[in-house]
């Protein structure tokens, strides 16, 4: 896999019995796993002749939100994950409070199950669903189905991207909804991500949700993501088939130590965002 790659695609191996840490395949390709279950970035992975499966989830008796997956797609942005659905049962049940107009952006999104609470729960928002480019089909299809089209739209943002980190920088957020985003160390990719849309803004309010699936996630979590933020809230979620997820509300505070990539120090954002392109291993996350 070189930098010239033009897509970089999550594509799953199957199951076995290796740890869940990150590691390199055969090939070079690097290795993480998320929910127990091995995955590659590899390019040339196909994606848009995978059927659609339409499940209709229930968050509250009065609040059903139709989500279509493409579970039969190796990619982990194809299927709803647990904390997606822990958070947006959250919002609609308005134990997280979002205001009612404003600018809510959901980063890696995937099939984007706590926009579209979002936007339902709170119909003046204007919520922006981002995600990989390859995946806005599947983001597009969700808005589509719950004829939430004149309130939510699918976006890019590739956080290996300093031209889509560039735009989404631009724009002021009001709100930053993330969910199963953690799923590996080493991932400073995310809080890059993280700061494209909070930094110095310290009235935005990110809300994450998470669950605990290994001790490197954790620390990470703590000692990287945390340490950047004051935390406004945390409670827990829990519910019979999605488990138990943290969901944590958040504000900017600013880095507390460098960026790492290998042998690059990066002693600011600042810095980061200068860098064109993106350091190896920017990207393979």
């Amino acid at each position: 896999m070189t930098e010239s790659s033009s897509h970089l695609r999550f594509c799953c191996f199957p199951p076995s019995n290796r740890p869940p840490v990150p590691e390199s395949s055969s090939n070079g390709s690097r290795v993480i796993w998320h929910g127990g279950l091995p995955y590659t970035i590899e390019d040339g992975c196909e994606h848009d002749n995978y059927s659609y499966v339409e499940t209709d989830v229930e968050l509250t008796p009065e609040v059903n939100v139709k989500v279509m997956e493409q579970p039969s797609r190796p990619s982990i942005a194809a299927v709803l994950w647990p904390s997606g659905r822990l958070l947006a049962r959250a919002i609609v049940e308005r134990l997280v409070v979002l205001p009612s107009k404003g600018r809510v952006i959901e980063i890696g999104a995937g099939v984007g199950l706590p926009s579209l609470a979002a936007a339902k729960t709170y119909p003046e928002l204007d919520v922006t669903v981002t995600d990989r480019p390859e995946v806005l089909g599947l983001i597009s299809a969700n808005i589509k189905a719950n004829n939430l089209q004149e309130h939510a739209s699918a976006e890019g943002f590739d956080w290996s991207s300093k031209v889509h980190h560039d735009k989404i920088r631009a724009q002021h957020w009001d709100v930053v909804l993330a969910a199963d985003v953690v799923y590996f160390e080493e991932q400073d990719p995310l809080l890059y991500a993280l700061s494209a849309v909070a930094e110095d803004r310290p009235d935005t309010l990110v809300v994450l949700a998470y669950r605990t699936r290994t001790p490197e996630d954790l620390e990470y979590l703590q000692e990287r993501v945390l340490s950047a933020f004051n935390v406004v809230d945390r409670f827990t979620m829990e519910e019979p088939g999605s488990g138990r997820s943290e969901i944590l509300s958040l504000r900017w505070a600013g880095i507390q130590r460098p960026l790492v990539y290998g042998e690059l120090r990066l002693a600011t954002l600042a810095s980061y965002r200068e860098l064109s392109p993106f350091p190896p291993g920017v990207g393979t996350f």
